[in-house]
């Protein structure tokens, strides 16, 4: 991603790398949503109708999709070792999830901490193609 994309979508590199003297704490917690807002930004500036903790995907269920894009029925979630995969149930539930999202449409599209801050713009290129197919481009 180039300074002219960064500046741009309004984000700030210097928010990537901690300060060394602030608190450990403050800064995990802040870190741990990180993620999502950088996202978060770049959807939305692609794609103003996307929507954030989006609800009602699957009838019956109380299912929070991280990004929507409720109109291609795309489901953008954001994965972390924290939540995802550390517990076994919660793994579980996440593929039971995921799979009720796919019976009722949804394509869903799951992005790691590590691929969006590496390659935001090759994150945005998927959604992008998964964009242009679901409307059939």
């Amino acid at each position: 991603m180039t300074m002219a994309e960064v500046k741009r979508l309004g984000l700030k590199i210097s928010a990537a790398t901690p300060p060394a003297r602030a608190n450990a704490p403050t800064l995990r917690r802040r870190a741990g949503r990180m993620p999502d807002e950088v996202l978060w930004m770049a959807v939305k500036a692609q794609f103003p109708h996307a929507e954030r903790e989006y609800q009602g995907a699957v009838p019956g269920r109380r299912y929070r999709i991280d990004i929507a894009l409720e109109a291609e029925k795309i489901a953008i979630e954001i994965d972390g070792w924290q939540y995802h995969g550390k517990f076994k149930s919660a793994h579980e539930s996440d593929r039971e999830r995921q799979n009720h999202l796919a019976v009722a449409g949804w394509l869903v599209l799951r992005f790691t901490a590590g691929q969006i801050f590496k390659d935001l713009q090759g994150v945005s290129a998927t959604i992008e193609k998964a964009v242009e197919q679901r409307r059939g481009q």
